[in-house]
């Protein structure tokens, strides 16, 4: 009997704030993916207390990595430790996405189509994206996909902070830091609240005479 499984793209793709964000979609595959898996675990320990199915249990993201440099002679390399089995890759030269190469998964080889030239930055990254071990209701799928927002909300913080003290130093940036930092602070308090909402209405939908689900965690406020 075949399993259906949700995989976690079918999670990350009902994020559009996620999905549409230009510096998680300019990363290599394989790191946008462990981005989004570090925001999926966030919202499985958020949910995992109430799911109907077992969330916690699932196949993990797994990835290598491999750095080389061409010599402008050698057109095979081998990568070790051995890639995650059924990998995905992501293969770039100088920062460039290419397709031009084969792998062979028996010798663990990447052979490119022509020879990096001398000194060329070749990455490669191999990968496997994770997937639960069953297949989520639609409304699983969304309060996961909500609760990821709540971490990326928190690094968009971050990364205000940061860009903040470069460009101003740290006494210059200190008024528009904390507007921005104002407006995503609510941004992230009003997702918390939208996602108690929905874990409360999937509560009280999967089992109506459980009314302690009903009360909801405070640590979501």
């Amino acid at each position: 009997m075949v399993i259906i499984a949700t995989t976690f793209s079918d999670i990350y793709d009902l994020n559009e704030a996620i999905t549409n964000d230009d510096n998680l979609n300019s990363l290599p595959n394989n790191l946008y993916y462990f981005t989004a898996y570090q925001y999926l675990l966030f919202a499985i320990a958020e949910f995992v207390d109430v799911c109907n199915v077992d969330i916690e249990n699932h196949t993990a993201f797994t990835q290598e990595t491999y750095n080389f440099t061409g010599d402008g002679s050698t057109i095979q390399y081998t990568l070790s430790p051995t890639p995650p089995a059924l990998c995905e890759l992501y293969v770039s030269i100088n920062d460039v996405e290419t397709t031009n190469y084969t792998f062979d998964s028996v010798l663990n080889t990447i052979t490119f189509s022509s020879t990096p030239v001398l000194n060329d930055d070749i990455y490669i990254g191999a990968y496997i994206e994770g997937s639960f071990l069953v297949d989520l209701t639609i409304n699983e799928k969304r309060i996961l996909s909500e609760a990821m927002t709540i971490p990326y909300i928190e690094s968009k913080i971050n990364r205000s902070v940061q860009l903040d003290q470069m460009v101003y130093g740290t006494n210059l940036g200190i008024h528009s830091q904390a507007n921005h930092n104002k407006v995503l602070s609510q941004e992230k308090q009003d997702k918390y609240l939208k996602i108690h909402q929905m874990i409360v209405r999937y509560s009280f939908r999967s089992d109506p005479d459980d009314l302690d689900n009903l009360v909801g965690d405070p640590d979501w406020y």
